[in-house]
């Protein structure tokens, strides 16, 4: 507002001096525009006020289209509130109703040691005992530290010869190198949990997979600029081999490479990312009977709230390390970014409102004020020329 009024005075001020004479030349009219001029036609204040409209065509179509501007943003932020869908949203973003873990697993950015064995048998068979429990799956991780065979190394030494390291991998291609080994997170999951998981390169080879010698894979290099992304770690037909807890090696295959989606997965990657996820009874065998890291499940949507309430009350009063995701956290989320685009939508159609009736302001006041000026100089003319053709009769006469 303060802008708008410090640039109009100065305008306002040059429009009021100007001559009679050149406002009726300049002020308020297109050149390019005639105006024929009908005198039968009755004065009036609307013939007058689009009289003024045609004159000044293009400054009346920017004033109608800056006055237009806040109320079509308001209109389109309208519409588009309105469309958001709370089940498209949920659907998008939620791998279930429920998804409960450790608190340091949801809130992996905390630092400590994140427990990968949070879900206790007891929880286990309370979720199992639900009424209107529609299914459930366990997600078992483990932290462990991968062998890389030497034609692994040779592929990142060439990829690294090739391609630009991005600076905060470096360091961890760097230890690759030099120790052949990196850091990295195995998953044992069942059938169902296999919906779960995001293939983006290769398939899942349902005959390898129930046979517990495929698995997927995943790292920082599949996570490229496009959809045939390569990683010179373990490539989809790639063997690959984990030690067990007596040091015994188990040799499985490559089928696809993909991850586990956001809330069942870890929340967090170690070195270069590498995941490996295992069919459970290959994980088991390999890593022995340990606690899941998350439970994912559903119920009936009449349910949900008792089931939202009983959640609640075992995580405050039974086992106080556990956190959950539920279909509320989703729904709060979801109005929040609702309530946020339409407070952000509101606010810049009001601000373009406001600008198009400081300029409608601007130019009805600049208007007036030249105006005000030719009347001013015009009605002492007029009264001239009627003395005038007065002392002309008179000597006419005489």
């Amino acid at each position: 507002m303060l802008t708008v009024y410090i640039s109009s005075l100065r305008p306002c001020r040059y429009a009021a001096r100007i001559s009679a004479v050149e406002a009726v030349r300049y002020v308020g009219n297109d050149n390019d525009v005639t105006i024929k001029v009908k005198r039968s036609r009755r004065i009036t204040p609307y013939t007058m006020a689009i009289g003024n409209l045609r004159r000044g065509r293009r400054k009346a179509f920017l004033v109608i289209v800056s006055l237009s501007l806040g109320m079509i943003l308001l209109n389109t932020t309208y519409t588009a509130v309105t469309g958001f869908d709370l089940e498209t949203y949920i659907n998008m973003y939620a791998v279930a109703d429920f998804c409960v873990s450790d608190y340091t697993i949801l809130n992996a950015a905390l630092p400590g040691i994140h427990n990968l064995n949070g879900i206790s048998a007891e929880l286990m068979q309370e979720i199992e005992s639900r009424p209107g429990l529609e299914d459930s799956v366990y997600i078992y991780a483990r932290s462990i530290t991968q062998q890389i065979p030497d034609e692994v190394i040779e592929r990142v030494l060439q990829q690294r010869i090739s391609d630009q390291i991005v600076r905060s991998v470096e360091d961890s291609v760097n230890t690759l190198v030099q120790y052949r080994t990196t850091d990295a997170i195995a998953y044992g999951i069942d059938d169902l949990a296999l919906n779960l998981v995001t293939v983006t390169k290769g398939g899942v080879d349902k005959e390898l997979w129930e046979s517990g010698k495929g698995v997927i894979i995943d790292d920082f290099y599949y996570h490229g600029t496009g959809p045939e992304s390569d990683s010179p770690l373990y490539q989809v037909g790639d063997d690959i081999i984990l030690t067990d807890l007596n040091g015994v090696g188990h040799t499985y295959q490559v089928m696809a490479a993909g991850s586990i989606e956001g809330d069942a997965s870890t929340h967090y990657l170690l070195d270069l990312g590498l995941t490996i996820i295992l069919p459970l009874e290959s994980y088991r065998e390999i890593y022995g009977e340990t606690q899941p890291m998350t439970a994912v499940f559903n119920v009936a949507d009449a349910q949900r709230e008792a089931t939202e309430e009983w959640l609640e009350d075992y995580s405050v009063n039974m086992e106080k390390n556990l956190d959950y995701i539920s279909y509320r956290t989703y729904e709060e989320e979801f109005q929040e970014s609702k309530a946020t685009y339409t407070m952000i939508g509101n606010v810049l159609g009001a601000i373009l409102a406001l600008m198009g009736l400081l300029n409608f302001i601007n130019v009805t006041v600049t208007s007036m004020l030249a105006r005000q000026k030719e009347m001013a100089v015009l009605v002492p003319l007029a009264f001239y020329r009627k003395m005038n053709r007065k002392s002309i009769v008179e000597r006419l006469r005489t």
